[in-house]
């Protein structure tokens, strides 16, 4: 099931550059399965244009393929009996039919043929220079590879710098989509699927929505030669070298290592060392480095990638048992573990989601401009919004239990005295509780209290999708108009 949901911006983004009918190169990049290559095959539906998929096979196969695909897709029936036989030709082919119309050339996971094709990059730089930028040519470049991208295509010694015209980094989608790809489930397994996939299209595609979430994540993950058994390993062979580095890395801080000293003591790496692989892995989007939102405290690490994180944590650990495949019983301890360990830091990240929504809706008066966690000398808040412009707050805890009405106000009051320790001077503070469930809360609502629960969650992702189609639905009728 391959859902398009939540790409209007970047999809309004590459209309523009589209418009503008001069020659643009674009660089389109994200992690695997992020969704790069449905975003540009619905980009260029309609227009005069043509996909070509970089393989890592020899330069003379590749070139026969391209010419396959651009006699098709141009009507250029010459380049099945001739076809190119050289990039630099086909460089030279695409300047040519460009030139006087405006043309789209889509080459995905280009990061293959310029790790292939020796000087491939400089050859591209020279006839964009020569022939290309006077062209009608819009170029996009996309790869998966997110540290090549960046290193040997968007740095500043890179052959192409200078070049570009826009660089579009796909991210994940918003938890408030996750409901489209399992419609029937609860909102309690929505929130499960988001702390195991994230919000990444190609592994929610994946899903069988007509199983509940359990065995989705036996089959899909846990299962010896299931599609995602070995994701990490193959992410990280694509990304860095010193494999075994970085996955000793992202083992240690997915079990509990989040201080810079504790992964140093789980890994055994030195600390010099440490601190460049650190970086790599920020860089990569895969490891966060969180500081508090205002004032100041030592870093905590954690790991972004909410897939990595449920592999690290499970796939990784219990690898002997699934070779064996006792799957099952892995599974029993994932059922017990998952709602104890990863879901609470999953769902103050939707709660934080939430609040950003609720604002943008001016369901409530504030501003974010900072939004995250705070922590000082033991004391800890889930949730802090600050609007610097109208010198607001909401100070907020968020539990992944149901909570009575007088436990929901227990936390309320604890809220209130960590006030007066925010580095921050307000005007007006909110505070917000949030759960599963509350019972009674529309008391806490009467005190002024925020409250968010899953009802929140469910009403605030219908209402995104329903609106989010109906954008779908007009920008196809005024394309048919």
């Amino acid at each position: 099931m391959h859902l398009f949901v939540n790409r209007e911006l970047e999809l309004r983004l590459l209309e523009e550059l589209w418009r503008r009918n001069n020659a643009v190169m674009v660089i389109v990049y994200g992690r695997r399965r992020i969704g790069k290559t449905l975003l540009l095959k619905k980009f260029i539906e309609g227009k005069r244009g043509v996909y070509l998929l970089a393989e890592e096979v020899e330069e003379r196969e590749l070139m026969r393929e391209f010419s396959e695909r651009i006699a098709e897709s141009l009507n250029i029936p010459v380049l099945k009996m001739n076809p190119i036989d050289s990039w630099r030709k086909l460089l030279r082919l695409l300047s040519s039919i460009s030139r006087d119309e405006r043309t789209i050339v889509v080459i995905d996971e280009f990061q293959y043929a310029a790790r292939s094709i020796r000087g491939l990059l400089s050859t591209l730089q020279a006839i964009w220079d020569e022939e290309l930028s006077k062209t009608k040519i819009m170029l996009v470049l996309c790869g998966s590879i997110v540290s090549f991208v960046e290193d040997k295509v968007l740095s500043e010694k890179a052959p192409l710098y200078g070049r570009v015209t826009s660089i579009l980094r796909i991210e994940e989608l918003s938890p408030l989509y996750i409901p489209a790809f399992a419609p029937q489930w609860s909102s309690e397994d929505h929130v499960r699927l988001y702390t195991v996939f994230g919000g990444v299209p190609g592994y929610l595609s994946s899903i069988n929505y007509e199983e509940n979430l359990w065995d989705n994540i036996k089959s899909l993950v846990l299962r010896k030669n299931a599609p995602y058994f070995d994701e990490a390993k193959k992410i990280l062979r694509e990304e860095v070298r010193e494999v075994s580095r970085y996955y000793s890395i992202l083992e240690a801080v997915a079990n509990g290592a989040t201080s810079f000293s504790e992964i140093i003591n789980a890994t055994g790496i030195p600390r010099e060392s440490l601190y460049k692989y650190i970086q790599v892995l920020v860089e990569m989007n895969v490891l966060e480095k969180q500081l508090p939102v205002l004032g100041k405290a030592k870093p905590v690490y954690r790991i972004r990638d909410k897939f990595l994180q449920f592999w690290f944590r499970y796939n990784a650990r219990y690898r002997t048992a699934l070779e064996l495949e006792l799957e099952d019983k892995v599974l029993q301890h994932v059922r017990i573990d998952l709602d104890k360990s990863l879901v609470p830091i999953v769902w103050e990240e939707i709660v934080r989601h939430i609040v950003s929504y609720m604002a943008k809706l001016n369901i409530i008066d504030i501003t974010p401009t900072k939004i995250g966690k705070w922590w000082h000398k033991g004391e800890e808040i889930d949730i802090l919004v600050v609007d610097e412009i109208t010198r607001k707050l909401i100070v907020g805890e968020a539990k992944w239990s149901k909570l009575s009405l007088s436990e929901a106000r227990k936390i309320a009051y604890k809220l209130e005295e960590l006030v007066d320790k925010i580095p921050f001077k307000s005007k007006e503070v909110t505070i917000l509780v949030a759960a599963r469930e509350i019972e009674l809360q529309d008391k806490l609502k009467d005190e002024n209290i925020l409250v968010i629960t899953l009802n929140t969650y469910r009403e605030l992702s219908t209402r995104i999708l329903r609106e989010s189609s109906l954008r779908k639905h007009q920008g196809e009728m005024q394309a048919i108009q």
